[in-house]
């Protein structure tokens, strides 16, 4: 999809579905941690601190004359305000294991508070909900 959208000179939405697929996968992770709270998931949501800042690099390549990536990017942008007072994330190491990169943990466990968690937790689902109604 992403080499028929970039040869069709759509690659904003390549970029769109990315940001999508990454504001769902935190989305599902918050809600799982409301009813399975582990130090493991919330380490997870925390670690969302570096690609989301890579993710919102990448929005701004795009033109801000297309208002579908503008507001993605503000959303992203909100969300990324609330990761701001997460703790540095962790000190990771990457490896090659049977041809697959595995990116894992190095340095001390991201501490995520009660209140930094419900904050994402309600900005991304609000995100979420607006971007599939």
């Amino acid at each position: 999809v992403d080499g028929y959208l970039k040869e069709a000179g759509r690659d904003n939405i390549s970029a769109l579905m990315i940001a999508g697929g990454w504001v769902e996968g935190l989305y599902i992770a918050t809600v799982v941690c409301k009813n399975h709270d582990t130090p493991e998931l919330r380490q997870r949501i925390a670690d969302q601190k570096l690609p989301l800042g890579q993710l919102i690099e990448l929005m701004e390549t795009y033109s801000t004359d297309d208002p579908a990536v503008t507001g993605v990017r503000d959303d992203l942008k909100a969300i990324d305000g609330l990761f701001a007072q997460v703790g540095a994330a962790s000190a990771s190491t990457v490896t090659q294991e049977g041809g697959v990169t595995v990116i894992g943990g190095g340095a001390a466990a991201t501490a995520l508070t009660d209140d930094q968690l419900k904050a994402i937790a309600e900005k991304t689902a609000a995100v979420r909900n607006a971007y599939i109604n």
